[in-house]
């Protein structure tokens, strides 16, 4: 009697089976289309608004009532112009607190004005850092002085219906020449730089 014969099967291999995305993959994958999307939407915004810096510069300054007396104390006047350029058509600027200051040499004479159109008093200043006061009268005799004018603001922006969290905006306007009545000249324009 005949053995029977195994049947040759071909070899059988394992069973396949589909990777399922794991979590880590998934949280990833998540993250990225995130990213994606939220820098779509920052590019569409920038294209749509194009903003451009704002720009601010001193359109006027005056000074009157000076004296800087023998002790080098100061007693002056200046009244200011600064104008802000907006060239954003779809950006509004709000503006919630402002400070003005007129600087000369580093010293102050007084700020705290909240409007564009200011005057800052000097009242029995004393300009006391180095050679401040002959540095003034020097400048005074030529028929102008050279003063520094900064603006620190609170400001907000507005595009439509949304409005930006506050930002603190510096200007700082340096050198705004200041004329004296008899060399009055028509006054040079001084453009700001803005820290935003």
């Amino acid at each position: 009697m005949q053995r029977p014969q195994p049947s040759r099967r071909p070899p059988t291999r394992p069973p396949q089976y589909r990777r399922r995305p794991t979590l880590l993959r998934c949280v990833v994958f998540t993250i990225l289309a995130i990213i994606i999307l939220v820098g779509l939407a920052v590019l569409v915004t920038w294209l749509v608004i194009r903003p451009t810096k704002i720009e601010y510069a001193v359109e006027n300054a005056t000074i009157a009532h000076y004296n800087l007396t023998s002790k080098d104390a100061l007693n002056a006047t200046f009244d200011v112009s600064l104008v802000a350029y907006n060239p954003n058509r779809r950006v509004s600027i709000y503006y919630e607190q402002v400070e003005f200051s007129v600087w000369y040499a580093d010293q102050m004479p007084r700020q705290n004005v909240t409007r564009l159109d200011f005057e800052a008093a000097a009242k029995g200043v004393r300009l006391m850092k180095g050679d401040v006061a002959g540095q003034m009268r020097r400048e005074r005799s030529g028929g102008r002085i050279y003063i520094e004018v900064m603006m620190k603001a609170r400001v907000r922006f507005r595009v439509g219906s949304w409005r930006s969290k506050h930002y603190t905006m510096r200007v700082d306007c340096y050198p705004v020449t200041v004329r004296f009545g008899r060399w009055n000249k028509p006054f040079e324009r001084t453009d700001c730089e803005v820290d935003l």
